[in-house]
């Protein structure tokens, strides 16, 4: 690796504690890594942004609005919602390319730390090294998006604190309601497979439809979400499908000594197409499929090829044997896909020290009426066991929200139970 590159990731060593025996920029984690970054490129400000990472659309709109001529960028912004904007941003090529970056440093043993008090898995980006190519991002491509759509929170931008987060089966499937500790928020996806996993968004902090639903946001690979940071909003679980589960363990009896070859190709060739073929182990052992009924057809076709020559078999009599057909009147539910998202929070230190900013913060007026259920979170929000039951990942949350000035009319009753808004 070349000086340059591990000159720009020290460059980023802060020395600001954060997080548990982690510190942005901790020069060990960011001298280790440099020697076993993937991407190069990514961290290396002496080069910069490359033209060819951004969506061309967005890069002549951005170099047209450093010159004077907001128009192409103005026109670019696609308003989803008013407060919520999104634009193509990045190539599928670079979303690639980051998440590989970021797969890289997931396996290398080094110290992760959670990306917010919320996300239980992911990656702070500054903690790597990226924190200063990250800065150069925000001052020269993000910060005019955020003047143009905000120009009070967005009239410039002084830090940022920028983490990817990522949803899948068997971690985080989604994220609960919450607001942000950032003026601006840019929300770019990154990929990998999903399907429809989502943004909700609901009304502004403190507003009285701080708690009524607003729009549903589905993400693109290579396209960014922008919004303020104090809009309410959460990350909806990637999306289920219905399907069958069976025990494998009638495979062993029907393969007999292949069994061993089917269950290792079926885990290492089609765990991953979750779509189609969802696999669980046990101790090193497979011990249970899924998949969706509707989609035998192409299963089969999938798992012949990645099977012929090594094991002999009828697919559709296999997936009948070892599905039981009690398990057709009580489907389960197969998580689908995988989802990684970098997040960037934007600090504007001057809109922080003004009086509009401090009454946004502290001023909270009474909310209009009862909450649209998709707003409720059963982390902040005193009346959620009201309406829903709490989900198996909540707990140790002191809920607050809303204060009580800002309690609608009726909450009194719901609270007391008087009024219990749960369907029966």
């Amino acid at each position: 690796m070349s000086t340059s590159v591990k000159d720009t990731i020290m460059v980023s060593a802060a020395g600001k504690k954060l997080g548990a025996g982690l510190t942005t920029g901790e020069p060990n984690v960011l001298e280790r890594y440099s020697k076993k970054c993937r991407h190069p490129e990514l961290f290396d400000v002496s080069k910069g942004w490359k033209r060819q990472w951004f969506e061309p659309a967005f890069f002549e709109a951005i170099q047209s609005s450093h010159h004077g001529d907001n128009a192409k960028l103005q026109s670019l912004l696609e308003e989803e919602s008013p407060g919520v904007y999104s634009f193509p941003m990045m190539t599928t090529e670079f979303c690639l390319m980051f998440i590989e970056e970021l797969d890289n440093y997931k396996s290398s043993g080094l110290p992760i730390r959670r990306p917010n008090s919320m996300n239980n898995y992911g990656i702070v980006v500054n903690d790597i090294g990226m924190e200063r190519m990250l800065s150069y991002l925000q001052r020269d491509f993000l910060h005019p998006v955020g003047l143009t759509l905000f120009p009070k929170e967005g009239s410039q931008f002084d830090a940022h604190h920028s983490f990817m987060v990522q949803y899948k089966e068997g971690e985080d499937l989604g994220l609960d309601m919450h607001t942000d500790d950032s003026d601006v928020t840019f929300n770019l996806c990154l990929g990998k497979e999903f399907t429809a996993s989502g943004l909700t968004f609901c009304g502004m902090m403190g507003d009285p439809t701080h708690r009524q639903f607003t729009f549903a946001y589905q993400h693109r690979v290579g396209r960014c979400v922008v919004h303020l940071g104090r809009k309410r909003h959460g990350a909806d679980d990637i999306q289920c499908k219905t399907g069958l589960l069976g025990s494998l363990s009638g495979g062993r009896k029907k393969l007999g000594r292949s069994w061993e070859e089917f269950a290792s190709i079926c885990y290492e060739k089609l765990s991953e197409e979750v779509v189609f073929f969802s696999i669980k182990r046990r101790w090193g052992e497979v011990v249970s499929l899924s998949f969706d009924k509707h989609l035998e057809d192409e299963l089969c076709i999938r798992l012949k090829k990645h099977l012929e020559g090594v094991v002999s078999f009828n697919c559709h009599k296999l997936l009948e044997d070892v599905v039981p057909a009690s398990f057709e009147k009580a489907p389960g539910r197969i998580q689908s896909g995988e989802r990684n998202n970098l997040i960037i929070w934007n600090h504007n230190h001057a809109f922080r020290a003004t009086g509009a900013h401090r009454t946004t913060m502290s001023e909270y007026s009474k909310e209009a009426g009862p909450p649209d259920l998709q707003c409720l979170s059963y982390t902040h929000d005193r009346d959620y066991t009201a309406y829903k039951d709490l989900p198996g990942q909540a707990g140790g949350s002191r809920p607050w929200c809303p204060p009580p000035a800002g309690c609608y009319d009726q909450m009194d009753d719901v609270l007391s139970g008087k009024n219990n808004g749960k369907s029966n």
